[in-house]
């Protein structure tokens, strides 16, 4: 999974984008259905990011990742 910034600002380095792999360890859901969800205090992704305004957009992506591929996005913080 790809997260992008978009419209303004930048990942902490100046990237606009960070790669995600997306396995059974960091997708969220493994295997197939019926999924089980087992999150743990080490299942999150935390960035630090600079020059962002309220015309920014963060996209997140599986665009040119595998077909079985899947991610679970959830409670979005952002300070």
């Amino acid at each position: 999974m790809t997260v992008v910034i978009e419209n303004g600002g930048t990942f902490e380095g100046g990237a606009t984008s960070k790669v995600i792999a997306l396995d059974g360890k960091t997708a969220g859901a493994a295997d197939n259905p019926p999924f089980t969800i087992a999150p743990a205090d080490t299942d999150f992704y935390q960035y630090a990011m600079s020059g962002v305004t309220a015309a920014t957009t963060i996209k997140f992506t599986t665009e040119g990742a595998t077909s079985d591929k899947r991610a679970i996005i959830f409670g979005i913080n952002i300070k």
